[in-house]
């Protein structure tokens, strides 16, 4: 068995729950962190709570997605 990983277009815990239901056995973000980032890049700890939010949603995520 090769594990699968998905990594395009995911930005949402609906696309990770979606990805995970359907067999994927992880997700890679990318660009919706980047996109955190540069929207904060002038307020350093706004930046971190909304990457923290970010880590946390996605990851509560993939633990839910085996329910879809």
């Amino acid at each position: 068995r090769v594990p699968i990983a998905v990594g395009f277009g995911i930005s949402k815990p609906e696309h990770v729950r979606s990805f995970v239901g359907q067999g994927a056995d992880s997700v890679i973000v990318g660009s919706a962190i980047v996109k955190t980032i540069e929207r904060n890049l002038n307020d350093r700890r706004n930046m971190l709570r909304e990457l923290g939010e970010l880590a946390k949603d996605l990851s509560s995520a993939c633990r839910n997605g085996k329910s879809v």
